[in-house]
Order: C-alpha cells, then structure tokens, then sequence
C-alpha cells in the first residue's frame, strides 16, 4: 500500500527505566535494532500498532518522545544535534516524509507545532490523534484543530463529537504473536486472583477502582496487586492545585486560575477531592510490570480483575479487557452499556455491577476451577477471533482512506 504514516507516542516511565536495566546491550545497539526491541517488547498499542500495519504493506514509524536515549541515538546516526524532543521528533518527521501524522502524545497537539510541521513537511495530508483518556479544555482545543479523532470507548467518542470533534471508535486489540514470547516455564503457586494496573486519583482516573480494590482488601481476599501508582510528592501537588480551585471558586475568581497555562494543563485536578492510598492498600502493592513481564504475570494468573476508569462513563474498552482475555486469563469486569457488543458476559468474560457482586463472583470463581477455565477459554478464543489487531489496523486503514480521499 502507498502510504506512510508516521507516530508520534510516549512509553510509561517506568518500562523505560526498567527495560535499560535489564537490557543494557540496547545503549549500544543500532537504532534500527533498538527501535525493533522496544516495539517486540513492550505492551503499549502504538509499537503492536506499527508491527501490524508494516505486516499489512503500511510504510509506518514510530517514535517516542520520552525515550531519550532512542531519539538521541537517532540523531547522532544521521549527523543532527540533539537539542530537545520536539525538535529531534520535528526532523524525524521531515526526514520520512510521511502522508499521515497519528499523534498519540496530547504534548504534541499544539497547534503552532502542527501548522510549523504541515509547513515544512508539505506530504503530510492528514493528522489525526488517538486519545483514549481523561482530557482537559486544553486537549480539547488541540482535538479540535486536527482532522480527526480516533477513541477506544463509545462514551468518548460521543463526548468529543458533543464538543465538535470528528471522532471514530476503534477499540484496543490484542496481539495473538506475544502468545510466542512468553515464557515456557510454569509458575508455580499460580497467581489466583489478580489485578495490574494504574491507580492514579484525581477527577476522570481511578477514585473508583481504588476503592474497589481497598474494599476488596479488607474482606481479606487475596488480591495480588501490581500497581502502578502516584508519589506522595504527586498527590499532594494534587491537593494543592484541587483547594487553591476551590478557594478561587468560592470567591469566583475561577475565571483568573483559567488564565494560567500552569492550572489550565492540570484543570482536571481541582474537580474532586484527591486522597492518600490507605495503609493497607499501599501494605498490599507490589512493582508495576510492563511489557512481556507483564503478560507473564497473566499468563501466570487465573482470575484478572478489571475495572475501568472514570472517563470512560459507562461504556467498556480499556485494553485489559483484551490483553486478560488474549492470554486466556477469565476475566472479571465491571458491567457496561456496551459490554454485549464486545463479549457475552457470564460466559467469555464474567461481569459485576457493584463492589458487593464484585466480590461475591469473585469467591464463586476461586471455588469452581472447571467454569473458570471454560469461561477463560470462550474469552481467549473471543478476542483472537474478534479482537485482534490485524482487524483494527484494517479499520484504521479504511478510516485514513476515507479521510484521505475526502482531501482529493
């Protein structure tokens, strides 16, 4: 296919940290080479994004800001100083010469930076984002200067077109290929029940699957939790800006906050009361893991509790709903509108409507290992079959022809 595309992502801090750590060879390692590992090893959906559209004929690359390390080694191979990100990501752009910038970075939705690139790089015909997650009135604007949206949940999407932004639902994906990486070797205990991900406070993130979780703590349940959480020094930065938001509003004097760039990139923070972890959460929390770490633990586990975050509204499609069920785990999700258009629920995934069901299924699936394994089976079998990544990289392509002709 004729068309190149090139991506503009980020990578958890952490995997960064811990993927040099345990690979050093990389620092020294082509640039070519290194990008290929990152994109083999990580979990993120822009690295599987790329392999599958490369796989499908798409000339497509990508690039992630705050890999330092990876844009530098760029730079130094092809002659350039290195003299921040934007700048080494702006020649990389001009150096492919790509019909469609995705921008997966809501860094990058500038619209001074957009018009300088579209200026410079006269190929680019269409630039689109994929944002999947809590916004402010700041990305908002960045949104709306662009061609179009992609989303991940039918409540986001509808959100954005609300606020007049072009907007296409493409659900997350999994790759059937990390199934031939993971490790041969069985663990043993098994990991019963389990839960891995971001427990972030603040208004649009986690308040409820904090909750959840702590609650289903002190029923003395055994959770095994691999959390990736907020600094002390964070939260309470946090606090800060949600009581300086308060004290301002309660004198209307909101309207001076919004004139800072400082309040109107964390706006979100001011909108609900932010609090500490409990002691028996942060007693319970292991390391986060990423990459194929993490779909070892999965694949090591029996029950994956899931559990979406507040900016999805009532409306599933986070990724570990096919990242659990890819691996063949049975997971255990919260109920949603739109659930029936993903997964028969009770059969490929088990739902819950409240903390108390949660907990109830919960114990009903830790005592009856033959339904587990039969709704993990229909689950796994449910994603490979409908879920993968090949069928939404083939939507993604049809959306970017779509728009494409439509500049003819």
């Amino acid at each position: 296919m004729n068309l190149k595309i090139f991506i503009i992502s980020s990578l958890y801090n952490d995997y960064i940290i811990n993927c040099y750590k345990k690979n050093s060879f990389l620092k020294n390692s082509s640039f070519d080479d290194h990008l290929n590992f990152i994109k083999k090893d990580s979990s993120e959906m822009v690295p599987t994004y790329t392999k599958t559209l490369a796989g499908l004929g798409v000339n497509t690359f990508c690039v992630f800001d705050n890999d330092l390390i990876l844009l530098k080694k760029w730079c130094k191979e092809n002659k350039i100083a290195f003299k921040n990100s934007k700048e080494a990501i702006s020649k990389q752009i001009q150096w492919q010469n790509p019909d469609v910038l995705w921008i997966d970075d809501v860094n990058y939705l500038d619209k001074d930076w957009i018009d300088n690139i579209r200026s410079k790089v006269p190929s680019i015909k269409v630039v689109f984002a994929n944002h999947c997650a809590p916004y402010t009135d700041r990305i908002v604007e960045g949104l709306k200067g662009l061609d179009f949206v992609i989303t991940c949940t039918s409540g986001l999407k509808l959100d954005f077109e609300n606020r007049g932004i072009k907007t296409y639902l493409v659900y997350h994906a999994f790759d059937a290929l990390i199934l031939n990486q993971l490790s041969t070797a069985i663990s043993s205990p098994r990991i019963r029940f389990v839960f891995l991900g971001s427990l972030f406070t603040g208004s649009g993130y986690h308040k409820q699957r904090i909750e959840l979780i702590e609650e289903i703590l002190m029923r003395d349940i055994d959770l095994t939790i691999y959390g990736n959480v907020e600094s002390t020094c964070k939260i309470r930065s946090k606090q800060v800006f949600y009581y300086t938001y308060k004290l301002f509003n309660t004198f209307g004097l909101g309207n001076i906050l919004s004139k800072l760039s400082i309040f109107r990139k964390y706006e979100n923070y001011g909108k609900s009361p932010i609090k500490k972890y409990s002691k028996h959460l942060k007693k319970s929390l292991l390391k986060p893991v990423f990459g194929i770490d993490m779909y070892n633990i999965l694949k090591s586990s029996d029950i994956v509790l899931n559990t979406h975050g507040e900016v999805a509204g009532n409306y599933a499609g986070n990724v570990r709903l096919f990242e659990a069920t890819g691996i063949g785990c049975c997971l255990l999700t919260d109920e949603k509108a739109n659930m029936k258009d993903l997964f028969v629920s009770n059969k490929e995934v088990v739902t819950y409507t409240n903390s108390e069901d949660c907990i109830n299924k919960a114990k009903w699936l830790l005592e009856n290992e033959s339904e587990r394994k039969r709704i993990a089976q229909a689950g796994q079998n449910r994603t490979l079959t409908t879920h993968n990544v090949e069928s939404r990289c083939m939507q993604i392509i049809e959306i970017i022809t779509t728009e494409l002709d439509l500049k003819d």
